[in-house]
């Protein structure tokens, strides 16, 4: 019986979230100029905010799987760059876009969403990690995505019909908010169908679903050099770790 049931994980992990985004946010958005100075003092601030962040996830997700908690050096170091570095990367889109004659308001938008997006991929990191850890310490073999009904784009949909192997980490995307259920007879595993009709909705291109194919085939996963495995269209083209 899991300490924290389903709805309640999931809110409370949106919860984290959202209150980590919007603290460094609020810390983004409040610099006094954005050199490299004010820049520093930001990262110096945001790195622990984020990383508590990662740590609180880590332990909803091992209330509501089970199993002991992930050792802190492998919760917060998922990606494969130091911490300076990545938070930095909201500042670099600012300048980049001022240098190519964008307007301040519109750069400082830039810097906003890529840091939303790097809070929002690294405490992915850390729930992904742990529901790894949890689900090959109580030895369950397989398990499938969950949607949590905030996000739930094209992508998470169809991937959420299958059922994977615990030895493969659940691949992620920009943005994505799936959990993971253990499955414990993946031979009693009926999956949900999909309605094409909902893939549009969620953004998927009409064409793209009603030529016939399988829609599982439209996805693919690649190995994304900073993050691991990353789940992405099959036709689509990396490229590299500025969309995280």
């Amino acid at each position: 019986m899991p300490l924290l049931s389903r709805p309640s994980y999931h809110a409370e992990v949106a919860r984290t979230r959202d209150a980590v985004a919007t603290q460094l946010s609020a810390l983004w958005l409040g610099l006094s100029n954005y050199r490299d100075p004010d820049v520093d003092r930001f990262v110096r601030v945001a790195v622990p905010k984020v990383q508590a962040g990662q740590i609180r996830t880590a332990r909803l997700t091992a209330a509501h799987l089970g199993g002991p908690v992930l050792a802190r050096e492998l919760v917060v170091k998922t990606r494969k760059v130091a911490p300076q570095v990545e938070y930095r990367r909201p500042a670099n889109s600012l300048y980049t876009a001022l240098s190519q004659g964008q307007s301040f308001s519109d750069a400082l938008s830039l810097g906003s969403q890529r840091l939303e997006s790097l809070v929002a991929t690294d405490l992915q990191l850390a729930l992904v990690a742990q529901s790894q850890h949890s689900l090959s310490a109580g030895r369950i073999t397989h398990y499938r995505r969950v949607l949590t009904g905030s996000e739930n784009c094209s992508l998470c949909r169809i991937a959420s019909t299958n059922v994977y192997s615990t030895a493969d980490l659940m691949p992620i995307h920009g943005h994505c908010d799936c959990t993971v259920e253990p499955v414990y007879d993946p031979a009693d595993y009926t999956a949900p169908e999909i309605d094409p009709a909902d893939l549009v909705l969620s953004g998927l291109r009409e064409a793209d679903v009603s030529d016939g194919g399988s829609v599982e085939s439209l996805v693919s996963v690649r190995e994304h050099g900073e993050l691991g495995p990353v789940l992405g269209w099959a036709t689509d083209r990396f490229t590299g770790p500025s969309n995280f």
